[in-house]
């Protein structure tokens, strides 16, 4: 009996803001797909050059909606709440697919019984002439297993939001991107979708992501306090189970994400990963031993406290 195969419905969102420049080629990638069960919805972010003329003159090959301008998490929920696609995939306007890019992630999806698992891959980087450079592979760093881990290759940094395939169902169960993030509206949502979903490597490169002087024009400062908040608020919400998952331990967890932290300059993040490693050392490695004291300590007619010694420990640290 003929095997049935799975060939679902993907919409390729593309949000543009002033991206004349590039967004055919993007747009073209598109249409290029060897898979072709795809609606492509272009979102014009209240461009002031020639996105429109450009988006137009493609007809009824793609579908087209304009907004007022509100950020790439805006544009890109527009065109979510517009999409009647069972999965989701972004293309930035000046990035582009691979012709085989969708069907190469349906093919896994259809060798894998969950069908609702997030697929990503590597990319590799073009420049503004669309010249390679150099492509990223995770699995030359890591393995499989780890790759194939919810959150590990989301707090290593190894996800690029054009390779994802996403289900759609996420955007229902867990919600949209953050508009108010300018920044890190991305890496924010992946989170909360990583937590909650398992996720696939596979080794293929399928985009090309390019690196162009334009994206250079936001201000370093309110890149860094945005991403400083975004690596504070995940280690605040992770939990024990979870740096267990990723790391085996949570010592070891804090201790990676700590250099990891230091190394890319997220400066008050870093030293919130060192003051939860002491707490976590103090309250794995110490317990025991206090417990052992204090019962010591009373037999010999002294009362004390947990409280009273840890308030030792600490002053004596400093």
């Amino acid at each position: 009996m003929k095997q049935n195969i799975y060939s679902p419905l993907v919409s390729i969102i593309i949000p543009v803001y002033n991206g004349a420049n590039y967004m055919r080629e993007a747009i073209d990638s598109a249409l290029a797909q060897t898979y072709k069960n795809i609606e492509i919805i272009v979102v014009n972010d209240g461009s002031k050059d020639e996105t429109e003329t450009i988006a137009l003159s493609y007809g009824d090959k793609i579908c087209y909606l304009y907004k007022e301008n509100g950020g790439c998490g805006s544009a890109l929920n527009c065109g979510i709440k517009n999409m009647k696609g069972k999965y989701f995939s972004w293309l930035s306007h000046d990035d582009v697919y691979y012709p085989n890019k969708i069907e190469h992630q349906i093919n896994i999806l259809n060798k894998l019984d969950n069908k609702d698992v997030i697929v990503y891959c590597g990319y590799e980087l073009i420049d503004q002439k669309s010249h390679s450079l150099y492509c990223v592979k995770p699995d030359q760093r890591y393995s499989k297993e780890k790759l194939d881990i919810s959150l590990f290759p989301l707090l290593h940094s190894l996800i690029h939001g054009c390779t994802l395939l996403i289900p759609s169902i996420l955007f229902q169960k867990i919600g949209l991107f953050d508009e108010s993030l300018k920044y890190t509206h991305d890496y924010d949502l992946w989170f909360k979708f990583f937590r909650v979903s398992s996720i696939y490597f596979d080794h293929e490169v399928l985009i090309k992501s390019r690196i162009h002087a334009a994206q250079t024009t936001n201000t370093a400062l309110n890149q860094l306090e945005e991403y400083e908040d975004l690596w504070s608020g995940f280690l605040k919400k992770l939990t024990k189970e979870e740096m267990i998952m990723i790391k085996g331990s949570t010592h070891q967890f804090l201790s990676d994400i700590a250099v990891f932290l230091k190394k890319n300059g997220y400066i008050k993040s870093y030293q919130l990963a060192l003051a939860m490693t002491d707490q976590k050392i103090i309250g794995g490695f110490y317990t025991s031993i206090i417990t052992e004291i204090i019962y010591s300590l009373r037999r010999h007619g002294i009362n004390t406290t947990i409280t009273k010694i840890y308030k030792w420990i600490r002053k004596s640290r400093k």
